[in-house]
């Protein structure tokens, strides 16, 4: 075959080449380009001893500005911030309302670095505040991607090496031809090899003419949600904090007293408080106002439920047997008064007195056989208070140890807890409680008992001003504060959060937009606020408030 017939094909081959091969080539693969990924919006921080700011490029040409209390993490909505780009004039942003600010800032629409200075004043507080915020290059990647050799490159992607290197084999070949043809076909072998310089070229520059010089350095930006980073830490927009009202406080060492801790319960101050119990066996009747019930007030007197004796045939028939011969005695005595006091003044006084005593121990005596054939007994309040217990029901037979009533006031309750250290126990200065929801309770040391109580020393304690919805029995943690001395930071007892290892930790605020776990050694204060030992540093920032809503950020 001479050159004059392969110099053609080969030119047109190599044309070919510049253009993709049919996803078919590659079964199971798709070669389609996915779709690039939306960066986030650029931001920057800066802080002082009294503001702490964020602020997001949100849109291609406004700058909002995220302003915050330092120390408490709390907005600002009420402040004023100017922003000055570079050397440029201060421009001032438009408060929202809620501790935001907005500018309109053109100068976002540049690529590149732009330092910012931040003047910030809130009242009579003042500062100034420098950073400096990356904007990416997306206009320098728009034009690019335009040129021809930009459509070029998004054509070819990860096949350009290949590209070039058979048509600089084509380019030698055509070379070679061009030399050695005759005539017209060495004007067509060079112009063919022209055409392929020109293509490898273009390939070339596709590939890596887009570097223009140094790449900006990456913009310093944070996604758009809460997540949890590899090493623990949580990256939480400023948005997403003042949705959950992360609140903070700023640590300082401290001395406080050393605490223990025992468990106990919940009782009813045996003051103030009453047991129900018949006399005597019998049945359950209502009472005028019906049986009382659990949670109704009632005061002392009230009647609770009626008891009627239950008597056996036997027994009912002897006690008949006893009325009987009362009720004879009775009227003898009645007739015996009446005929002695008919013959007054014939018959001594000393017997006609003799007679009425022996009629009024009879009538005694059927009074008090009466009721055990037909008297009822009330069951009355005790005290005044709430009933707690209620074991009554119409047509009940009760026995006379049966707790049929309990009544409580709930403004009168005692915890009731034991301590296997004696010695601590005897030197407890004051103390508080927790009830099993968290809510803290004040108390006051009413005593502690001489005789242990399976080998533990029973403690009482009187609750000052009890809240609402506490119940008897229900169990509590008592923290007693002792002589000794312990040095730490106290924090506030929602700072402090379980972690997945059983540990505790509290959540520190390192930087504007992120979270870091730090482990810490502690001990209960009171029912709020507990002393850290170990882990912790003075002068941390610690979330005080939605720790918890951190903790559950994955």
């Amino acid at each position: 075959m001479t050159y004059t017939r392969i110099l053609p094909a080969l030119g047109f081959a190599g044309l070919l080449t510049l253009f993709p091969v049919p996803g078919g080539a590659h079964p199971g693969h798709d070669e389609t380009p996915e779709a690039a990924a939306t960066a986030d919006s650029p931001r920057t921080e800066a802080h002082s001893d009294d503001f702490e700011l964020v602020a997001v490029a949100a849109s291609p040409h406004a700058l909002t500005i995220w302003l915050d209390r330092f120390a408490t993490n709390e907005p600002l909505p009420s402040g004023s911030v100017e922003v000055a780009e570079g050397s440029g004039n201060a421009v001032k942003a438009d408060p929202r309302g809620d501790g935001t600010y907005v500018l309109r800032a053109p100068w976002l629409d540049v690529p590149g670095k732009h330092d910012l200075t931040f003047t910030v004043a809130v009242g009579d507080t003042s500062d100034l505040l420098a950073a400096t915020i990356q904007v990416p290059g997306a206009a320098h990647t728009a034009v690019t991607q335009t040129s021809p050799g930009g459509r070029v490159g998004a054509l070819l992607g990860n096949r350009a090496g290949p590209v070039t290197t058979a048509l600089a084999f084509l380019l030698g070949v055509l070379t070679v031809a061009a030399l050695q043809a005759r005539g017209k076909w060495r004007a067509v072998s060079a112009a063919t090899a022209v055409l392929v310089a020109a293509a490898i070229g273009g390939v070339a520059f596709a590939h890596g003419g887009a570097d223009d010089g140094d790449e900006p350095a990456p913009a310093s930006i944070i996604g758009s949600a809460p997540r949890r980073q590899p090493d623990g830490s949580v990256s939480m927009p400023k948005d997403a904090q003042r949705l959950l009202a992360v609140r903070t406080v700023l640590t300082a060492e401290t001395q406080a007293s050393r605490t223990i801790e025992f468990m106990g319960q919940i009782i009813a101050d045996p003051n103030a408080s009453g047991r129900v119990q018949p006399s005597q066996a019998g049945r359950i009747e209502a009472g005028e106002k019906g049986l009382a019930h659990v949670g109704q007030k009632v005061r002392v007197g009230d009647i609770l439920a009626v008891v009627t004796p239950a008597i056996a045939a036997v027994e009912r028939g002897t006690v008949g047997s006893q009325v009987a011969d009362v009720d004879q005695q009775v009227r003898l005595a009645e007739q015996k008064v009446g005929r002695l006091s008919g013959l007054a003044g014939s018959v001594p006084g000393k017997e006609i007195d003799e007679a009425r005593t022996e009629l009024v121990g009879a009538r005694a005596r059927r009074a008090a056989l009466s009721p055990t054939l037909a008297g009822r007994e009330m069951l009355r309040a005790p005290v005044s208070g709430v009933v707690a217990v209620a074991n009554a029901v119409v047509g009940q037979h009760v026995e006379g140890k049966d707790i049929v009533f309990e009544i409580v006031d709930p403004s009168r309750l005692w915890v009731d807890a034991t301590a296997f250290d004696p010695a601590l126990a005897a030197g407890i200065k004051d103390a508080s409680a927790v009830t099993f929801d968290g809510r803290p309770l004040a108390v006051d040391l009413v005593g502690l008992g001489l005789t242990l109580r399976q080998g533990a020393v029973p403690l009482q304690f009187r609750i000052t001003a009890p809240p609402g919805g506490l119940s008897v029995g229900a169990p509590v943690t008592v923290i007693a504060s002792v002589d000794a001395k312990a040095t730490g930071i106290v924090l506030p007892r929602s700072s402090v959060v379980r972690m997945p290892n059983g540990g505790s930790a509290v959540w520190d605020h390192v930087s504007a937009e992120r979270f870091v776990p730090r482990p810490v050694r502690m001990q209960r204060l009171d029912g709020t606020n507990v002393l850290v030992l170990a882990g912790l540093k003075p002068g941390s920032r610690i979330v005080m408030q939605g720790a918890d809503l951190l903790n559950q950020v994955r």
